[in-house]
């Protein structure tokens, strides 16, 4: 899988035409989609429960750290070299990695060795009809949809309603992430200790709050406002996808935990969908390329990752510690 993100991922930087360069971006995406639930699999057989916070909470920083990273590293690279230059260091990453996992990660079969063990359709089917599942893929709904919703016109906001340079706001995504990165791996080890449903529920209700807040900051807002309440979004959006992974892990079967991973990234890209939709029909365009009512989205967030709190009160397996 990661070889062929790998190949799809060079193939976009050498791809000649624009039609060729959408199929190889949908190939990517496809082996891409593939890596995560695979990703989050492991690390569910693999790592004891009481561990899981601190495992899962290195893995999401490092992926919102290379997330807001990115983007101040694309927007240099593409402004002194050439754009395929991302996509072509990006593939030599990934061909690196894939030998690195080839040579020292080992080949996990015990969740396949459940006796009777039912095909795709029926695994699909089984987990359908798990009322805990349900109510976790619910939770992923509207948590996912409590920080795309505002994320999808967050960077025209900073840079025409609030008159952000591009200086600015590489300065801003950068120590986002760099806050990020440590504040999620904090939160991950404070899941072991206290349970991830009750730190969920605590960081959702403090990253409500700065979801509404960032949208209503004034065009005359100070820089280092701007960048504290982007650094506060950032981590409290992240901190709730670690809770979230944790809670996640421990709702699951073992003999479905795939199942239900992948299925819970199909709702994750749902609700990302579904929130540019939502964000779209909110806001509006006004003088100068400015979002205007962007307020709206801020509300819209505020109710989302309220009721993901309520909804993560129910998300626990009988019997269960996390």
């Amino acid at each position: 899988t990661l070889l062929g993100f790998a190949i799809s991922v060079l193939v976009c930087a050498a791809a000649p035409s624009d039609w060729l360069l959408i199929v190889a971006r949908c190939a990517a995406g496809i082996f891409g989609g593939i890596i995560a639930p695979q990703l989050f699999t492991i690390i569910a057989d693999v790592v004891p429960s009481a561990r899981r916070g601190t495992v899962l909470g290195a893995l999401i920083s490092a992926h919102a750290a290379g997330a807001l990273l990115g983007m101040p590293i694309v927007l240099f690279v593409a402004e002194y070299f050439r754009w395929t230059s991302v996509f072509a260091g990006c593939a030599v990453g990934l061909f690196v990695m894939a030998l690195l996992v080839f040579y020292l990660v080992p080949e996990l079969r015990g969740h396949l060795s459940y006796p009777d063990r039912p095909t795709v359709l029926k695994r699909w089917t089984n987990a359908i009809r798990e009322p805990l599942y349900r109510r976790m893929w619910l939770l992923t709904l509207t948590n996912f949809m409590g920080y795309f919703v505002v994320l999808t016109f967050l960077t025209p906001f900073l840079s025409k309603n609030l008159s952000m340079s591009i200086n600015e706001l590489v300065l801003i995504y950068a120590s986002s992430g760099c806050v990020t990165f440590f504040t999620v791996r904090f939160v991950g080890r404070f899941c072991d200790r206290k349970g991830a449903i009750s730190v969920y529920r605590a960081v959702a209700l403090a990253g409500a709050v700065f979801s509404l807040l960032i949208t209503l900051m004034p065009s005359d807002s100070a820089l280092v406002l701007v960048g504290i309440a982007m650094m506060c979004f950032m981590a409290l959006s992240h901190a709730r996808n670690v809770a979230a992974a944790v809670i996640l892990a421990g709702v699951a079967k073992a003999q479905s935990r795939g199942t239900l991973i992948a299925m819970n990234l199909a709702v994750q890209q749902i609700a990302i969908g579904t929130s540019a939709l939502l964000a779209a029909l909110l806001v509006g365009g006004g003088q100068k390329s400015t979002v205007l009512h962007y307020e709206r989205v801020g509300v819209a967030a505020l109710v989302c990752i309220l009721l993901s709190r309520a909804i993560a009160k129910g998300c626990k397996r009988l019997g269960s510690t996390y």
